[in-house]
């Protein structure tokens, strides 16, 4: 079985950074053990009034978005850890090199938000 698993290297030099990305990596990594090959993620984060910022999950993925939550329900993630929001995208934004576009998914995340609301 693949396993399609997109990550990002922490940045160091920002602790509030690495605590968003520490969480934003464990929801991943958990995640990885309930999905197959069909579908592919990365989690990214965006401001909340609330808490400052939430984790939204990006998905790609051939199940709908009712199984794909039932997963990620049904998982060992913990409850905080579970993402704010989960989005279907066609696509998950990469750069020139086949690494995730995270700044291009987070602006991905923030405009399909947007146009929900």
């Amino acid at each position: 079985m693949k396993i399609s698993f997109l990550q990002r290297l922490l940045d160091l030099t920002n602790p509030r950074a690495c605590a968003i990305c520490g969480q934003r990596l464990a929801v991943e990594e958990t995640l990885l053990q309930d999905f197959g090959d069909e579908t592919q993620f990365t989690a990214t984060s965006i401001s909340d009034e609330k808490k400052g910022e939430s984790v939204v999950l990006l998905v790609k993925s051939t199940l709908d978005l009712s199984e794909i939550k039932a997963r990620i329900k049904a998982s060992s993630l913990a409850p905080i850890m579970q993402p704010s929001e989960v989005l279907l995208v066609e696509e998950i934004p990469l750069l020139g090199s086949g690494k995730v576009d995270f700044k291009g998914a987070k602006q991905l995340a923030q405009k399909l938000l947007t146009q929900a609301v």
